[in-house]
């Protein structure tokens, strides 16, 4: 009787931490925190919690209204990205650099549009852009272009930021300084059987210096 009344309790904590989940906005912490599980380790607890399949399902089972409501699909999804992370910024101004009304601009900025600024007259003074950097990084996820598989099939697997460049068209050509052998250390090499030799009573050659070999 114990077990199912614990098991009931379960399922209606898990039950809570996906509604809580929903309302706010997707934040595991403040969903486990909302649920009744421990501040202290609520990051910890959604992060595990979002990996059941029950929980999962739950979550599917309350946004499914809203997703057929709102037309959420993964085609409209990409769309509102690329729009994010191909933005050019020279549309939101005129030829004269001044920033152009929210109405004049096209409709592929205004979906940009994270925030604005107004004047006490009411006047939009300045726009706040939404992250581009970030649009193209989950972008560059959707396509698998950080997997091993993606970059293997690109043919680049690493890349070397102080190879030699050619030199530019009119430049003349550097050849590299190599430093030379009085600059460099002084370098002794030791006879590499000197200790073989010193248990058979026999002196170590020491071979000459390098550095002032010429």
């Amino acid at each position: 009787m114990a077990k199912s009344k614990s098991h009931v309790k379960a399922k209606a904590k898990l039950e809570s931490f996906a509604r809580q989940y929903v309302i706010n906005h997707f934040n595991g912490q403040q969903a486990a925190i909302a649920a009744g599980f421990a501040p202290k380790s609520a990051k910890v607890t959604a992060s595990r919690l979002l990996t059941k399949a029950n929980v999962k399902a739950l979550i599917s089972r309350l946004t499914a209204p809203t997703i057929k409501k709102e037309q959420i699909t993964v085609e409209r999804t990409l769309v509102e990205l690329a729009r994010l992370a191909y933005l050019d910024p020279g549309q939101i101004v005129d030829e004269n650099n001044k920033l152009l009304p929210i109405p004049a601009m096209p409709a592929d900025v205004r979906a940009c549009i994270a925030g604005m600024d107004t004047s006490a007259k009411g006047k939009v003074t300045h726009v706040k852009i939404a992250d581009k950097a970030r649009a193209l990084y989950m972008l560059c996820q959707c396509l698998k272009m950080f997997s091993e598989e993606r970059i293997q099939d690109l043919g680049v697997k690493y890349i070397v930021l102080d190879m030699p460049r050619p030199p530019r068209p009119g430049a003349t050509a550097v050849s590299p300084q190599l430093p030379s052998l009085d600059s460099r250390p002084e370098v002794t090499q030791v006879d590499e059987h000197a200790n073989q030799k010193a248990q058979l009573g026999l002196k170590p050659k020491f071979l000459p210096n390098l550095s002032s070999s010429k």
